[in-house]
């Protein structure tokens, strides 16, 4: 069974990382991934680095003509531009059956359309499916990203030794890229306020892990300088493997709102990094407040100090915290439950 993983190419984000861990697991040759780019980029050279196989499609490409050619059966995409340029010719192909794989919430009525078109609907997160529109929510089942699970040093010192800080620093941090959704000026604003709070007896350091997006990036370096906190914040930029840098911090702030599910904060819980997120979205599927990390009101700076401090200033109940946050996210997100879920749902389509 041959199935199209098709990416646009000028980043990568959360999505690329679950469908490349989905391709790993999945097992030839009953399952053949083929993954196409539209253009060369981020992406690109990140499947180099990781020796994955890959085509760049000509501008000129007739879609269906290639789906036709390389007999896919299954045409599997993840984000709107993919959606958009796939549903069609695979609808017209001879034999490929399409799967759109919804990352995040929308009520937007052309998912009701588009809905008629393609053969499967996948969200990852209650909270996702729930605001999808009629029809499409009917095809639309849930399927939590996977995670690798991978074992690490605990004494990982890669942001210290890039910043030159000392072992008593304490490092606050944000993963994702620079967007509004995820909420960057937010976690600034929280470093200043944590900065000058009463409580702090602290040396921290704030540490934004992500692409440095315009215009976005330039307003957050002003606003930085405007608070006089450039020794205080900094940019590290994108990270791959991510999951050293988190696993050297001592807490993720998670402040996203309108998140699908969110990777970080899984990510942080992994490798026993404690978390406070935003009440909103698809955090409150993956946190317990006050056993596996923290959730606050997504504008409440003097919440989020306080649990921050709660966090540094209480390290027998933070310990407890992490490892039922780590039980809890092997449980869930493993690598492995998830490509047996998506194994079924693909022999499911492909024997209509």
């Amino acid at each position: 069974m041959k199935i199209l993983f098709p990416f646009v190419g000028d980043h990568v984000g959360g999505s690329h990382i679950a469908s490349l861990l989905l391709i790993k697991n999945l097992t030839k040759p009953e399952f053949e991934p083929v993954i196409v780019l539209h253009q060369d980029g981020l992406l690109a050279r990140h499947l180099e680095q990781n020796h994955v196989e890959f085509t760049i499609l000509p501008p000129s490409s007739s879609l269906t003509n290639f789906l036709n050619e390389q007999k896919i059966d299954i045409v599997h995409t993840n984000d709107w531009r993919m959606h958009y340029k796939w549903i069609f010719p695979a609808f017209f192909a001879k034999r490929a059956k399409h799967i759109w794989h919804q990352h995040s919430q929308s009520s937007s009525w052309r998912l009701a359309v588009l809905s008629f078109f393609t053969d499967k609907a996948l969200t990852v997160s209650r909270y996702c499916k729930d605001t999808f529109p009629p029809f499409f929510k009917d095809k639309a089942e849930i399927v939590y990203n996977p995670f690798e699970i991978k074992a690490l040093d605990n004494k990982n010192t890669l942001i210290r030794k890039e910043l030159g800080l000392n072992e008593d620093t304490k490092i606050i941090g944000f993963v994702g890229n620079l967007t509004h959704q995820k909420r960057p000026d937010f976690f600034i604003d929280l470093a200043r306020h944590v900065h000058s709070h009463p409580k702090n007896k602290h040396d921290f350091h704030f540490v934004l892990i992500g692409e440095k997006r315009s215009p976005l990036y330039e307003e957050l370096d002003e606003r930085i300088k405007n608070y006089k906190l450039e020794n205080y914040i900094h940019f590290l930029g994108p990270k791959f493997p991510v999951e050293p840098y988190v696993s050297e911090l001592d807490v993720l702030i998670a402040p996203a709102q309108n998140e699908g599910l969110g990777r970080a904060p899984i990510e942080a819980m992994l490798h026993e990094t404690p978390v406070i997120a935003s009440n909103d979205g698809g955090h409150k599927e993956i946190i317990q407040h006050g056993k596996t990390g923290f959730l606050i009101e997504k504008n409440d700076l003097e919440g989020f100090s306080q649990a921050v401090f709660e966090i540094i200033n209480n390290p027998e109940k933070t310990e407890k915290i992490v490892k039922q946050a780590k039980d809890d996210a092997v449980n869930s997100f493993s690598a492995q439950t998830h490509s047996q879920h998506l194994k079924k749902i693909y022999q499911s389509l492909h024997s209509k």
